[in-house]
């Protein structure tokens, strides 16, 4: 342990990854002795834990590979402990001294994972534990009403003990305390899912509904909530009422996403009319979401029409994943419209001065340059080239790089990956 833990050397954020998963080696090795001697295993568990608490000023875990062992550490300790037959009052009450004198943020929200290793009786001590501590906070909280952060303490635990309960299928004690600490909508997904598992289907969906009348238009959680909906009323016979919802869902956020949802609920002899359905929607919505949809099912014709119909600032305004992605699609078959998005990502970075990726820059300008030309489109190319330089001309760190593309003097790199395959199968070296 001590050899690994490399105690008096700072372990740097680049060699972190290779320093934990070192220390997971050791882990893996003491997992080896639970069977056999269990109380063994916990002792060393509980000497590795110390030894990686004492490191924690000599890495930089920006990672958070460190954190995320140091929990793995806890859990297995845990495990080791139960193999043992070890008290569950001392176990836990143990982990939460821990907790109280951690003052890295290891043990922050570790009963989530916890819950996951517990068994019957440790989940019972969390669960008596974590509720003396959340009325403590709750009498302190009131105590310092209006406070900033004075809820913190009664958060944290209201937490633990929700993962105890969601542990435990314990809708009844899960519901009673989101009435005493307020109701999320993530709570409403946990208690659907608990109803969902005890097939209480009908009671699943209404906990639905209730969290996407809380969640409101947040989109990312509105979206997870929307789609337990649909998968419910088919679970419960009901698929016109989902198709229903994800022809709403498409019509008010037309993406790949809810595409893709609205042709799962679609019967199978239908599918062909609902795709066409939406894809004359599509053509309505914004740029972004009509090229996400006309990408992701090739409707390349659609696809094209909307781009060629675009603003340049719309254009630039798609992202560079997308401009890519979209550019290496059409190149072949489309090279002018291709052309043109080739230019729209070299020079956005031009022309926004980022001089630490003009070298891609220059890559997509020679990229458009080929396009230009294969489409027959020379002159367009030629007034790219003179709005160039007469815009950056004195971007010394970029003009040089430009004329050796409008020259043709710079060679299309091959990939790492090509070289690399090259390399392998030629003759061999020395």
């Amino acid at each position: 342990m001590e050899a690994a833990l490399r105690p008096g050397l700072f372990i740097r954020y680049g060699e972190s990854f290779a320093f934990v998963q070192g220390l997971e080696r050791i882990a893996r090795s003491i997992d080896g002795l639970v069977a056999e001697a269990p109380e063994r295993a916990a002792e060393l568990f509980e000497t590795f834990l110390a030894g990686c608490y004492q490191k924690s000023e000599e890495i930089d875990d920006s990672s958070g590979g460190f954190g995320e062992l140091m929990q793995h550490l806890c859990c297995r300790w845990v495990r080791a402990r139960q193999a043992a037959g070890a008290s569950a009052d001392e176990t836990v009450g143990t982990l939460l001294r821990w907790k109280e004198r951690d003052h890295y943020g290891y043990t922050y929200e570790l009963e989530g994972k916890l819950v996951e290793v517990l068994d019957k009786a440790g989940l019972a001590a969390l669960a008596r534990e974590a509720k003396v501590r959340f009325d403590e906070a709750s009498m302190e909280s009131k105590r310092r009403a209006g406070e900033v952060g004075g809820d913190a303490s009664r958060w944290e635990w209201a937490d633990a003990l929700k993962a105890v309960h969601r542990a435990r299928k314990d809708t009844l004690s899960y519901i009673r305390l989101c009435r005493e600490v307020g109701m999320t909508a993530e709570d409403c997904v946990v208690l659907a899912d608990l109803f969902d598992a005890h097939g209480e289907s009908q009671q699943a969906l209404s906990w639905i509904r209730r969290g996407l009348e809380i969640s409101g238009s947040r989109s990312g959680r509105d979206y997870q909530l929307r789609t337990r909906e649909k998968t419910l009323l088919k679970k419960m016979g009901r698929p016109e009422e989902a198709l229903t919802l994800a022809w709403k869902d498409f019509n008010t956020r037309p993406s790949s996403v809810t595409y893709e949802e609205l042709m799962a609920c679609a019967p199978e002899a239908e599918q062909k009319d609902w795709h066409l359905r939406a894809i004359e929607r599509a053509r309505t919505a914004d740029l972004s979401s009509a090229v996400d949809l006309f990408l992701e099912v090739r409707e390349t014709d659609r696809l094209l029409g909307v781009l060629e119909g675009a603003k340049e600032p719309a254009v630039r305004a798609l992202g560079h994943y997308t401009l890519q992605k979209v550019a290496k699609q059409l190149e072949k078959d489309h090279p002018a419209v291709a052309a043109r998005l080739y230019r729209s990502l070299g020079l956005r970075i031009v022309d926004e001065a980022k001089s630490k990726y003009y070298r891609f820059a220059l890559s997509h300008l020679a990229r458009a340059k080929r396009c230009y030309e294969k489409a027959g489109l020379g002159q367009e190319w030629e007034a790219t080239v003179n709005d160039v330089r007469k815009r950056h001309h004195r971007k010394s760190s970029f003009i040089p790089g430009f004329e050796k593309v409008v020259k043709g003097l710079v060679s299309k790199r091959s990939s790492f990956l090509d070289r690399a395959r090259k390399r392998w199968a030629g003759p061999p070296q020395g």
